[in-house]
């Protein structure tokens, strides 16, 4: 199970790899980034005053660190979003047994918790939201002749990779929606909850056949535009972050990801995002201003999606990475985790 805590690393590592970038700076502190979910990430600050992030790459995925440096460019070159600098792009090798970016640290703290420390009003709250929403459009305005993986070359839907979704390219959206769910629910748990399992797949295919094909080309999907992926400083943006998940998808899809990502806490709880109780906000006005901010920025039709396909792509998230996430739950998180999956369960499969 590729959980970040045995990725083999140590702390005279990431100190000598600081140094070897950073030659002759004095390190003014290194700590880990606790919340990060995927990678170990280290935020580290110079006597310079200068800080940035050392981001090691999951080996579950060695093509994501790839991924990421790649859409950060395409970003930067397409919209006014604020992305991270890259410092240094580092391959496995011998010297040390895993990948990683460091990258510029940009100013800020992420909008979850800014909101649950109380560090901003509801009118502030609201401007951003709708600043989200325009950037996502300038997203979206990116256009591909396919949908999948934009770090691969040519269309390959079944030989060379032995992934579900990564590393393929498809020529519709249809057959690009039914490979990511599979990946979704055989994320990082291909065991777990198996009498679910091929009732699963059973309703993956069933939904990847209904799916109208809606009128849209392939676009830059970001995918996890979320509160903790949004930097905020002084009531403005100053970065989104961790574009590792990009693909080349429906506007429509990420669209409705992106508002189920402000109405959960989040990933992956169904339980209501705390922005709501803490900013006496409901999930209408979010996205009234998600969609005005994006609307000013992207001007196609977006389709209106059920639903019942968003809770069911969450569904698979968190069946997908049940093994993972308990790691970190006491007893009775995980007993209301399960309890939760057996609800939304119940509700799609009827």
């Amino acid at each position: 199970m590729p959980y970040k805590s045995q990725i083999p690393r140590t702390e005279k590592q990431i100190l000598k790899i600081i140094q070897e970038h950073f030659p002759g700076e004095k390190i003014k502190k290194v700590s880990e980034i606790e919340k990060s979910f995927v990678n170990p990430v280290y935020d580290f600050e110079l006597a310079n005053d200068e800080s940035y992030i050392l981001k090691i790459n999951n080996p579950e995925w060695p093509t994501k660190q790839t991924r990421e440096k790649k859409a950060m460019s395409i970003a930067e070159k397409n919209t006014t979003i604020h992305l991270s600098q890259v410092i240094a792009d580092h391959m496995m090798n011998d010297k040390y047994p895993f990948s990683y970016l460091i990258l510029e640290k940009l100013p800020g703290k992420d909008l979850r918790d800014l909101v649950e420390q109380n560090l901003i009003t509801k009118k502030e709250f609201i401007s951003i939201v709708r600043k989200i929403g325009f950037h996502l459009g300038e997203l979206h305005s990116i256009n591909f002749d396919y949908f999948g993986d934009f770090c691969v070359k040519q269309e390959n839907n079944s030989k060379k990779s032995s992934d579900y979704f990564w590393g393929k390219q498809f020529t519709n959206w249809n057959d690009c929606f039914k490979a990511f769910c599979y990946d979704m629910l055989n994320w990082v748990d291909r065991t777990s909850f198996p009498n679910y399992r091929k009732l699963l797949e059973w309703k993956i295919n069933e939904l990847s056949e209904k799916i109208e094909e809606p009128n849209e080309n392939g676009c830059f999907v970001h995918s996890d535009i979320q509160p903790t992926n949004i930097l905020i400083k002084n009531g403005r943006i100053t970065g989104i972050i961790d574009f590792e998940w990009s693909y080349a998808g429906s506007p429509s899809f990420d669209f409705h990801l992106t508002k189920a990502g402000f109405h959960f806490s989040t990933f992956p709880s169904l339980d209501e995002s705390k922005i709501i109780a803490h900013l006496d906000i409901n999930q209408e006005e979010i996205h009234k201003e998600l969609l005005a901010g994006y609307q000013t920025s992207y001007k196609m039709q977006l389709a209106d999606l059920s639903d019942e396909l968003i809770d069911f792509v969450w569904l698979l998230y968190m069946i997908g990475s049940w093994k993972w996430t308990v790691n970190s739950m006491i007893s009775e998180g995980i007993t209301a985790y399960e309890k939760s999956i057996h609800e939304l369960f119940s509700r799609i499969i009827a």
